[in-house]
């Protein structure tokens, strides 16, 4: 088997926004694509859980970014299974351009395996394989801590899910609840704002014809972070928490 995972993935002009960058959501799509081929080839993937009722949910994730690959180019990526910590089993990644090889993001990642039909946390020793960490590498050093709630929020965005929202699973893809959060930005924004960093704890799931509500503030410190917040509508639930700390950059784009 293979410890550490490589995927290539080539930027297409659906992957990138009005500046040519390579979007947020987009890089979650990757990174969760190249985690779940190399669950697969780990025999911990999604045709071996299902055989037994479970499935893996990301419960938390943070990703770094130093640059931003743009349409057409190449970008490589490495992931691998770094340790356990409490219920969760930690990924992480590396991301790379394809030429030149200069590294441009960073993540890890935490995910709980669930049962198919309680939806309650299974332990980890439950899996039918046995992972093997690699515990002497890392793509960030930080483990799962409670993100802080919004006091003040100073922007409410509604959006409702549909069809496009929805997964295997039956609920809302993890990278369109980012998306969502990034789309209570508008163009002006993202004009003269980059990301360097985003933080996301997933809290609960969604389903088809829900309704969430999205709260956003601005921190004083540190600079440039903005917490979001996402509560189902109908129960008040909240669903994601997340913080995004954000660079204004100047007109040169520099």
């Amino acid at each position: 088997m293979t410890a550490i995972w490589n995927s290539t993935h080539h930027i297409r002009n659906y992957d990138v926004d009005f500046t040519n960058r390579l979007k947020i959501a987009a890089l979650f799509n990757y990174l969760q694509d190249a985690a779940s081929v190399h669950a697969e080839m780990l025999d911990v993937g999604y045709s071996m859980l299902t055989r037994d009722g479970l499935y893996w949910v990301l419960a938390w994730i943070k990703l770094s970014i130093t640059h931003y690959p743009q349409f057409a180019e190449h970008v490589s990526l490495k992931t691998w299974p770094k340790c356990s910590h409490k219920m969760f089993s930690i990924r992480d990644f590396a991301g790379f351009n394809g030429l030149d090889k200069r590294p441009f993001c960073r993540a890890t990642s935490a995910w709980v395996l669930l049962d198919a039909v309680t939806r309650k946390v299974r332990k980890l020793d439950t899996l039918p394989h046995t992972i093997n960490y690699q515990q002497d590498m890392d793509g960030l050093t930080d483990l799962p801590v409670k993100l802080p709630a919004l006091i003040a929020p100073d922007f409410i965005w509604e959006k409702e899910i549909k069809y496009s929202d929805i997964d295997a699973n039956n609920h809302v893809n993890n990278a369109r609840y980012i998306e969502s959060l990034l789309d209570s930005y508008d163009s002006s924004f993202y004009a003269d704002h980059i990301v360097l960093e985003v933080t996301v704890s997933f809290l609960a799931e969604m389903k088809e014809g829900e309704h969430m509500v999205i709260s956003r503030q601005k921190l004083s410190q540190p600079a440039g972070c903005h917490l979001l917040s996402g509560h189902r509508r109908e129960d008040g639930k909240e669903i994601i928490r997340a913080a995004i700390v954000w660079q204004k950059e100047s007109k040169d784009g520099k």
